[in-house]
């Protein structure tokens, strides 16, 4: 299943929007879903195939 999203982190929006823009400059695709409301936080999500991609560049931005 190789199309099955998950979830990389939750973030406020400003911050899942730079993370979501990084991983597609990386090649990523990225999916951002709002957790009840947009002030509580947003999920980036991305393949599952793309994990260890994601979670890697995650690792060196910080």
């Amino acid at each position: 299943m190789k199309d099955k999203l998950v979830t990389l982190a939750i973030h406020t929006i400003e911050q899942a929007l730079q993370l979501q823009h990084r991983l597609e400059k990386e090649g990523i695709p990225s999916f951002i879903k709002k957790i009840r409301s947009i002030s509580t936080g947003v999920r980036v999500r991305v393949r599952e195939v793309d994990l260890q991609k994601a979670i890697y560049l995650v690792e060196r931005i910080k």
